[in-house]
Formats: structure tokens, sequence, C-alpha cells
């Protein structure tokens, strides 16, 4: 695959990512930027306002395999303080529709816990 095309793919896959994010947790313009290729920081920019319903800091990968530790350490190093560092991947030939998210497992499992209390909190008042 030639450069230019590698990163035009990388490029939409950022913009699908903010994309979601900007309709999922109904956020406005300027909420959810998407960061040129090379720039250094986190790939999906978040406002105070984003971070305060989606507390993630994204990375994004398009590549052929899995991201492995390499791919969740810069994610970390990037991430903003109080969320979750997280890698937004979709392998070559899918949409943003198969794309999928790694992050640490007992920050998937704290917030299943969160989850669950609110649950129980709901339901007993």
């Amino acid at each position: 695959m030639k450069p230019a095309s590698a990163k035009s793919k990388g490029r939409n896959h950022q913009k699908a990512v903010a994309a979601m994010v900007t309709e999922i947790f109904e956020l406005g313009d300027g909420d959810v930027e998407w960061t040129s290729m090379g720039a250094s920081g986190i790939d999906i920019k978040l406002s105070p306002k984003a971070r305060s319903v989606c507390p993630v800091s994204i990375e994004c990968k398009k590549q052929r395999k899995h991201p492995a530790v390499a791919e969740m350490k810069q994610a970390r190093y990037n991430a903003y303080l109080g969320t979750i560092a997280a890698v937004a991947w979709s392998p070559h030939g899918s949409g943003p529709e198969e794309a999928m998210i790694t992050f640490n497992m007992r920050e998937f499992f704290n917030l299943l816990k969160e989850l669950q209390d609110e649950r129980k909190s709901n339901a007993a008042g």
C-alpha cells in the first residue's frame, strides 16, 4: 500500500471515530475533533464538555493486526488526565461499524461495576 493511501485510510478512520463519539454522546461542533496525521498528542481531541460525558482518550489505528503493547503505551502517554486510555482500531478492509476498541481490562470491569451500581440505584429509587 502506498504511504498516501495508508494515511488517507487512517485519516478517514479518525474522522469516523470522531463522528461516532459526536453522534452517540449528542455533542456539538467543536466538542470532538480529529488531529492531522503525524501530529503529537491524542488522535481524538475532546472538549471539557465531551470529556465529562465520554472520559476516554482515543488513539486511532488502521492496521492489519490487533494493536499491541506499543499502541496502548502511546495511548496512555497521550491520555487526558482522569480518562481511560484506549485504542480505536479497524483492520484494513473494514468500515467504521466493524471498528473495535482496546483498553485495560481492569478499567473495563470498573465501567461494568459503575453501570451495575447505577442500575441498582435507579431500581431502588
